[in-house]
């Protein structure tokens, strides 16, 4: 397995392998309000037939906007989301989100996930060309140490080796 770079990121980009999902999540914030919030909790409702996910879980790929795992949270679920991308992760504390990142190194963990407050620390960061650039540089290492293929075939056989 290869290491990944911005650079193939961008290659991956171009050929239309990849989508830029941190650049999409950074425009659609813009627009984010109540109402859209509103509308996409009462949607989950009826794809669902539900009015609560209390003690569910609720899994977010890293596919969309995000919208749906904020109103899927709002309804009472358990949220766990990853992503892959090298627009560095921004999260709030939700789930075990926060744990796919080292906060202020290779993500940042927002102070609020309220909306409009989460969009004035995301614009901040956005501006921060030095944080964004160390994060992006940062992040794949980490995900690749935490959440490696290595890694986890390394646990696995610990897991199920005899003591001597």
């Amino acid at each position: 397995m290869g290491d990944f770079m911005p650079s193939t990121f961008t290659q991956e980009v171009a050929a239309s392998r990849r989508f830029e999902f941190g650049r999409n999540w950074a425009r659609f914030l813009k627009n984010l309000n109540e109402e859209r919030i509103t509308l996409a909790r009462c949607s989950l409702c009826s794809m669902l037939g539900t009015d609560s996910l209390a003690d569910k879980t609720f899994p977010d790929a890293g596919s969309g906007s995000g919208l749906f795992s904020l109103a899927a949270r709002q309804l009472g679920a358990q949220v766990r989301s990853f992503d892959y991308d090298p627009v560095p992760v921004v999260t709030t504390r939700v789930g075990g989100a926060p744990e796919a990142l080292e906060d202020n190194h290779t993500g940042w963990v927002l102070g609020s996930d309220k909306p409009e407050r989460a969009a004035v620390e995301i614009a901040s960061l956005l501006k921060n060309d030095i944080w964004l650039q160390a994060a992006a540089k940062a992040g794949p290492e980490f995900v690749k140490s935490r959440f490696g293929l290595e890694r986890m075939l390394d646990e696995t056989v610990q897991l199920y080796e005899c003591p001597p």
